[in-house]
């Protein structure tokens, strides 16, 4: 089958990767000259690594991907790393990243450590986000762990990510930082580009097409196909 697939994020990379390894015929249309989404890594000519534009770590229980790192022959570029996570609060630095942290936290009442500790204990063991779509962030997580808790600990961070917008932000999203997040953080030797250049490789390699450079204007559907219009040839691959 001819399959066209349009970006080419982690999501396209590895729709391509799998679709070929199925025997497909994929051309994949990326509209910038680069590969990897906002996971793309750029470098200077004095760089060993290159720098990510966005996301630069996984969690080790992002399993499909780190399975997909280790079915590209990668296993030795993975690293795993147990960072410390810390709060920088009326200028000092504070860690953050476990109990007893919470516990020698100064700028909390015991009470609101206490509130604390059970919100974050129930965003770890929750399972069901699509009933905090409704609420935003700043009213479930104030509610729960209370208004100083908020202002001290979670406020900065989402004026930090959001700006203004911060107190219309779902608490799913902020439920889904602290569910998902692992102690240890997962890295890649050279960064994320050397998953990207694996991707391409292997996508390559099975007589997969890649087109960068070119944006897809329209699909049209032309009875039983698809025909797929592009506003420009500008291929670099």
């Amino acid at each position: 089958m001819k399959i066209a697939i349009i970006g080419g994020g982690f999501t396209g990379l590895t729709a391509a990767y799998e679709l070929t390894k199925a025997g497909h015929k994929v051309t994949l249309f990326e509209r910038d000259d680069h590969l990897g989404g906002l996971a793309y890594g750029f470098r200077t000519k004095n760089w060993a690594w290159h720098l990510e534009a966005a996301y630069h770590h996984l969690f080790t229980n992002d399993r499909a991907i780190i399975g997909l790192i280790h079915e590209l022959g990668l296993s030795d570029r993975l690293i795993i790393k147990r960072p410390i996570t810390a709060n920088l609060y009326k200028g000092k630095t504070y860690q953050f990243d476990s109990p007893a942290h919470l516990l020698k936290f100064p700028f909390l009442s015991v009470p609101d450590k206490l509130r604390t500790a059970a919100l974050a204990a129930f965003c770890k063991l929750y399972p069901f986000w699509q009933t905090l779509e409704g609420i935003t962030a700043k009213q479930f997580f104030t509610t729960v762990g209370g208004a100083r808790a908020w202002e001290v600990i979670w406020e900065p961070l989402m004026t930090g990510k959001f700006g203004h917008l911060d107190s219309t932000i779902a608490a799913s999203w902020l439920w889904a930082r602290i569910h998902k997040r692992t102690p240890s953080l997962a890295y890649i030797e050279g960064g994320f580009q050397t998953l990207i250049l694996a991707l391409e490789k292997a996508i390559k390699t099975r007589e997969g097409t890649i087109k960068t450079g070119i944006a897809i204007d329209s699909i049209r559907k032309n009875r039983s196909s698809f025909v797929v219009h592009r506003s420009s040839t500008n291929t670099k691959r």
